[in-house]
């Protein structure tokens, strides 16, 4: 919160093969912070609905995932979460109203 974050053009993924990066402290605090935290909440864990009724307020939120249950998925939304102890943080964005 204190910071914001950087979009991914500023500081992209680097670890597509499976390399570990440590953080760059300094790239982040020179780049332009597109995003900014205003606060946040704890949604109940493994409620999807919780989670679209954020997005659809054009929230984004936080997830723990285990990377082990993405070693099959191609596309679409991801639903196969099988694994115990979390290792990836991701940010879930982009979900709109159902008509």
């Amino acid at each position: 919160m204190r910071t914001g974050l950087v979009s991914t053009e500023e500081y992209p993924y680097r670890s597509i093969t499976g390399q570990s990066f440590k953080c760059d402290k300094e790239t982040i605090s020179k780049a332009k912070k597109v995003y900014k935290i205003s606060g946040f909440k704890k949604l109940p864990s493994g409620n999807c609905q919780a989670i679209q009724s954020e997005l659809v307020k054009k929230h984004a939120v936080a997830a723990m995932i285990n990377h082990g249950d993405l070693s099959n998925y191609l596309n679409g939304t991801f639903t196969d979460c099988k694994r115990f102890g979390w290792d990836h943080a991701v940010t879930i964005v982009g979900q709109t109203e159902k008509n």
